[in-house]
């Protein structure tokens, strides 16, 4: 047995030099590694959201808690769209305003364009801005320029529009909310030149409009859901009681959020 066991030996003490050449750690001893945050040279760009700061040489992770970062003063801002650089906001009595947010902490107004009533939505289709204009109906603001917007006109068909308060898109079908007659629909394969199609009716006062490429939520006494299969003839699929007044509706995946006068509830 011995036999097999001596050759060993060499083998043993070889391990045993290295173990004991190996400093001792003291208990309780932390390991540290210094970091030059002087430079992002070797941040993981792709794996971290922290902030280098670079003049302190320190790192700061985000916080949870959102903190203003900038502001601009507006009248009575009541929808936005953004396309490119820029923010296009719905601000009651003052019209529509063009925004840069290429600085995002300092924004900056580029243009502003009157509105005969109150801008109470906005949606956007390629070039052009679609404006709910309250009691003037739908405007139409050319924005190829967001430094100097183009006044399109208004379109109510003859009149025929209630006071509209929001608008949105889906294609080459735009459909604004109106008090007292419902959803107006209109084709805007020529967005210069909005053709009125029909009016949908929802109930006694159309509060708010969203659309996905498949459907076409609106808030009148409820929550009404109707299919695009056809855009320019939605047909209704769907009604949901609301326990307050509904405000705001938007959609996302297989979930509607909608903010009413009782709080925010999520249908699916």
């Amino acid at each position: 047995m011995l036999r097999f066991l001596i050759p060993l030996r060499p083998l043993s003490c070889f391990f045993l030099l290295v173990l004991l050449a190996i400093p001792a750690i003291s208990a309780g001893e932390i390991l540290t590694i210094d970091e030059d945050f002087s430079t992002t040279a070797n941040r993981d760009q792709a794996m971290t959201s922290a902030a280098w700061d670079t003049t302190a040489m320190q790192v700061h992770l985000h916080s949870q808690v959102l903190f203003p970062r900038g502001t601009f003063n507006t009248n009575s801002a009541y929808w936005s769209a953004r396309r490119g650089d820029h923010l296009f906001l719905a601000d009651g009595v003052s019209g529509l305003r063009s925004i840069n947010l290429s600085d995002p902490d300092s924004p900056v107004q580029s243009d502003i364009v009157a509105c005969a009533n109150q801008a109470k939505g906005v949606a956007i289709s390629g070039d052009f801005a679609f404006v709910a204009a309250g009691g003037a109906g739908l405007q139409v603001i050319n924005i190829s320029n967001p430094l100097d917007m183009v006044d399109g006109g208004y379109f109510t068909n003859d009149g025929d529009l209630a006071y509209v308060g929001s608008v949105t898109i889906s294609g080459d079908a735009l459909y604004l909310a109106e008090s007292g007659s419902g959803v107006a629909v209109f084709n805007i394969a020529n967005p210069s030149l909005p053709v009125f199609v029909q009016h949908l009716a929802t109930g006694s006062w159309a509060q708010d409009v969203f659309s996905t490429e498949t459907h076409l939520f609106v808030l009148d006494g409820g929550m009404k859901i109707f299919d695009l299969t056809t855009p320019l003839a939605p047909s209704e699929v769907s009604f949901t009681p609301l326990s307050g007044s509904g405000l705001r509706v938007t959609s996302k995946a297989d979930r509607a959020f909608v903010a009413c006068s009782d709080g925010l509830w999520i249908y699916g």
